[in-house]
């Protein structure tokens, strides 16, 4: 018996039904490629769609292949150098994602300043456009977070699906009242890099840091989280990519290390290139004009500080290896693009100047690059020129997302391809490219150390002992020398410290004043502690000084050994440091 219905037979009912299939199919083909290129047919003058609609609809179509999609991480560390040769007291990172990657040799940033940088990095644009000057001006200000934040490449991953992460320091001037946009997973350093005593903004909520190693150090938390993510991102989100940024402090001040990390590479001179302490230079601006050579303290704080900072990297040597090996453990390795790089460079000494960036030389516009992934040769190196710019547009690239017209860098994900498309981007790719300043610069010339910096020297280590054992802090050899800051500028805070000398048996005292002025407000929050017979405090910089009630209560004692070091005594009746 054949059935019979308003649409006609079986046969003809299945054709129907095909057809409207099709054709639903067809007019959905029609829309996506419309709204693809930013039009869309209802739009009768075909007027361009927003910037908003753009990362929206420029995304469609994607998610059918969510797990053929890579992940993409990107370790961020803030001031390394290359020319310093930090990169190779790194030996994981070496192994883990140069050799079984590429080295991009000529990797360089536009503006080499934090925040300029930074804000270039997250939206593949030049300073000039996205108008953050320096570590002040516009800084994660209100235009910034009305005119670009919305468009940084987390924001267009987001919208493809990826499930995104940021752990970290973001921008210095960040105040923690809200998650930037395109984060599902937030976890932002407030203000500048630290290690420990600071905020970070989870989600959403404000979290308060100390001084535990075990709970606090800033770089094992950033590790730890990170690891946890990608752990959420697969076993939770197995279907979606990932997009993870871990933005480590290091080596940026105030240079803490882990305590297993504190007595290597007191020997290292590497950051002694054939410029360092090259000066004056009449050929050159006028601040190298009137640079003159450094005095020995000088070159003992270079060797000092280029010491403390390969000590902070390795937390983020030891974070490389945390998050490939959470990686593999997933089976995720290989289909991970795993980029290093820092936000500029850095200078120790070179044409005199102590330290610092901002400058537009190779020691502070370039950078470490290293990158793996699918279809990067192993042990390959790049020889173009890649800048922080290029970074937005590639993370879209390998995306597949179409990259917006406001980014101003370009894609090099096809540079590692050995095809003829590769060939041919290689040929053609700029050796030239702009660096931007607005003329303001972060840099050290001083003829004397400043107060934070004597206290960094005197806190190469701190050894606890028993308290019935005389307490001692071993350090390097410097010159005290007095630094006043003027009264107008300031409230003072004054400490006394009595200086004992034993060199050859001749002994000598003279005591030297520091007045710390109220600007470094993290100095007035540690006021000394009483404990009975003595009260002891330290600076934001983990300096610890004691002062002692008794016959010498003008402060402690430094009593120098010889040449090469002194050490500072606290004293029996110290119980402990705050």
């Amino acid at each position: 018996m054949t059935i019979y219905s308003e649409y006609g037979t079986k046969s003809s009912r299945n054709i129907y039904r095909v057809l409207i299939i099709l054709a639903l199919a067809i007019q959905t083909c029609k829309t996506w490629h419309y709204l693809k290129n930013g039009f869309h047919p209802d739009l009768r003058s075909k007027q361009l769609l927003s910037d908003e609609q753009k990362i929206r609809y420029s995304t469609i179509g994607t998610f059918g292949n969510k797990n053929k999609m890579p992940n993409i991480v990107l370790i961020l560390t803030d001031d390394q150098d290359v020319e310093l040769g930090s990169l190779n007291f790194m030996p994981n990172t070496l192994k883990l994602i140069r050799d079984r990657g590429a080295e991009l040799r000529h990797a360089y940033v536009t503006t080499p300043m934090c925040c300029p940088s930074r804000s270039s990095l997250l939206t593949g644009r030049y300073v000039h456009n996205h108008q953050v000057f320096t570590n002040n001006d516009n800084c994660s200000n209100s235009e910034w977070q009305h005119d670009n934040e919305p468009y940084t490449f987390a924001t267009y991953l987001s919208h493809a699906g990826y499930h995104t992460g940021y752990f970290g320091k973001y921008l210095n001037k960040y105040d923690g009242s809200y998650v930037p946009p395109g984060w599902r997973e937030w976890g932002g350093l407030i203000m500048n890099s630290r290690y420990y005593n600071y905020s970070i903004n989870i989600n959403g909520k404000k979290i308060k840091h100390g001084f535990d190693y075990n709970k606090d150090y800033y770089p094992d938390l950033i590790a730890n989280d990170s690891v946890a993510f990608i752990r959420q991102s697969k076993h939770i989100l197995s279907q979606k990519p990932m997009m993870l940024v871990a933005s480590f402090p290091a080596p940026h001040g105030p240079e803490d290390s882990a305590p297993q990390y504190s007595d290597l590479f007191f020997n290292v001179t590497t950051h002694h290139t054939p410029v360092y302490d090259y000066a004056p230079n009449l050929d050159k601006q006028w601040i190298l004009q009137v640079t003159q050579k450094m005095q020995p303290i000088h070159k003992q704080f270079t060797d000092f500080l280029m010491t403390r900072r390969l000590q902070t990297l390795q937390s983020v040597d030891a974070a490389v290896e945390k998050i490939c090996q959470e990686l593999q453990i997933l089976n995720e390795l290989e289909n991970t693009y795993i980029i290093y790089t820092s936000d500029h460079g850095y200078h120790l000494g070179q044409f005199g100047l102590v330290k610092g960036k901002s400058f537009p030389f190779e020691f502070d516009i370039r950078v470490p690059f290293l990158i793996r992934g699918p279809d990067i040769e192993l042990g390959s190196i790049i020889d173009q020129v890649v800048l922080n710019i290029d970074l937005a547009p590639t993370f879209l690239d390998i995306a597949g997302v179409e990259i917006p017209s406001r980014m101003d860098g370009r894609s090099f994900k096809n540079l590692f391809l050995n095809n003829n498309i590769g060939q041919r981007l290689k040929r053609e790719w700029p050796d030239t490219f702009l660096i931007e300043s607005s003329g303001k610069r972060e840099m050290t010339l001083f003829q004397s150390p400043s107060i934070s910096q004597i206290a960094q020297m005197s806190n190469l280590l701190y050894q606890k002992h028993s308290t019935s054992n005389i307490k001692y802090k071993n350090i390097s050899k410097a010159e005290i020398i007095n630094s006043r800051i003027k009264q107008n500028y300031c409230d003072q805070y004054n400490i006394n410290f009595k200086l004992k000398t034993n060199q050859s048996t001749k002994i000598s005292e003279k005591y030297i004043k520091w007045i710390i002025c109220k600007q470094y407000q993290s100095f007035l929050q540690y006021r000394c502690q009483s404990q009975r017979k003595s009260y002891s405090c330290s600076t934001p910089t983990g300096f610890f000084y004691t002062r002692i009630r008794d016959n010498y209560s003008t402060g402690p004692y430094y009593l120098f050994n010889n040449e090469d070091e002194f050490s500072l005594y606290s004293g029996k009746v110290l119980n402990n440091h705050c």
